[in-house]
Order: C-alpha cells, then structure tokens, then sequence
C-alpha cells in the first residue's frame, strides 16, 4: 500500500518540510512575478451529487478562464487511499485524519427521508419513526457501501429492513419519485424535485459535511488552487 516513515525518518522530516517550504516560497515568488499562463490536469475525485451540481460548473468556469486546464472528474462512493496515485483533489464525507494531505472543511449539509406525492396518496404517511418500518427504504446497495458515515439506515428504519438499493444517487431519487418507497437522499439534491415530499423532517434528519482533501505536493500547484478556489466559490449557489 505504500510507505511509512521510520522514527529516524519521522525526525529528519522535520528538518525536511523547512527547506520544502523556503524553496516553495522562493518558487511562488518567481512564478508570481513571472505570472505564467496556468496549463496541466487535474484530478477531481467526487461524490456522484456534489461532482453533479458543485464539481462541473467550477470545473467549466475555471476551463473558460483558463483554457490550459483540462481536467477528469471521477464519481466515488468510498474513502480515498492514501498511497499511491490519486486524484489531486478529493471530496467526501469523510474527514481525512492522514498527516499527508491538506484538509479542508467544505460546507455542511443535511440527509432527510422524502416520498413522493403519488406514494403517499396509496400510503399512510409515518407519524414517527416506529412507523417507518411498515415502508421500504431507497438506499445505497448495503454490500457495496464503504464509507462509515453514510451506514444509517438502521438509525432510521428497523432492523433488517428490506433496502431497495442503487449505487447511484441519482438513481435513487428517480426511484423515489417512481413510488416504490421512500428515499434518503440530500435534502440540496431532494429540494429540486417538486413532486417530492419531506417527511418526519425533525425526527428522520442526519447532519453530514463535505470535506476537500489533497496531497500536499498537488495542492502547491496552480491549476490544483484555481479549482478548488472554483468549487468552493460554486459553494454558495447550491447550498444558499
């Protein structure tokens, strides 16, 4: 999977990262003044939603700008490795805790259970969560789902409730506005349907955040700090 640094090693660092950031600083300045035209890919990886709404129009903005830049955006469900090559940035929900990478906390945002109009007409709405076990849940495929923070199907519904499981999203809010169950989906994303309605707002609610992570190294690149500077003004139009 990669490699680790020895104690011998984790003390030479300290002396290392001092002379990486006197030639960083030294390099930013020449390219500042020489103010180069900003040129490479780069690797976005992204939750399929977030990639969706946030991730494309930074991406398109900063391409329009910049013609140099090329990119490739990748939708994930799971945490990123550590080692070996990666994207240059990664966004997800769940917080990288590797002293390796540059984290940065994006924004916050809330999952809620929606049905649509058309079930609820042919189904009683839940008064709590004890009723939701009479309703199938519209979820990730549970074999398939590696990321901890996103497993609470079982906070919400009963155990060993039957999940009618996609492994995309978008899927997912498709088949909730077909009537089949009832979906636990992004509340930014669920909004945007109308026919969809939220139900048992403050008891099925669960609080995630978005998280932007990126290696040191390609974090220091231009191109890499003109989309994430992109996404995270993109921000504000999704999640006003």
């Amino acid at each position: 999977d990669g490699w680790e640094l020895t104690s011998a090693g984790k003390r030479a660092l300290v002396s290392a990262e001092l002379v990486e950031r006197a030639l960083t600083k030294a390099t930013s300045e020449q390219l500042a003044s020489a103010e180069p035209t900003p040129r490479g890919l780069v690797r976005v990886n992204s939750t399929e939603v977030f990639g969706l709404l946030v991730a494309v129009p930074a991406l398109s903005a900063v391409r329009l700008e910049h013609p140099g830049i090329t990119f490739e955006l990748t939708s994930v469900t799971r945490p990123s490795h550590t080692y070996g090559p990666a994207s240059d940035l990664d966004i997800g929900v769940t917080r990288p805790a590797s002293p390796r990478l540059t984290v940065q906390k994006l924004i916050d945002y809330e999952v809620g259970v929606f049905a649509s109009n058309e079930y609820l007409q042919s189904h009683p709405a839940p008064r709590n969560l004890g009723d939701l076990a009479e309703h199938n849940p519209i979820y990730y495929v549970e074999s398939m789902l590696q990321i901890a923070d996103l497993d609470f199907v079982e906070k919400l519904f009963a155990s060993g409730a039957q999940v009618l499981g996609a492994t995309s999203v978008l899927a997912q809010l498709e088949l909730t506005r077909q009537g089949v169950g009832v979906g636990i989906l992004p509340v930014y994303l669920a909004r945007r349907s109308a026919d969809l309605v939220r139900i048992l707002r403050d008891q099925a609610s669960v609080s995630l955040t978005y998280w932007m992570s990126s290696r040191l190294e390609n974090a220091r690149r231009r191109e890499v700090g003109l989309v994430a500077d992109a996404i995270k003004r993109q921000l504000s139009t999704v999640f006003p």
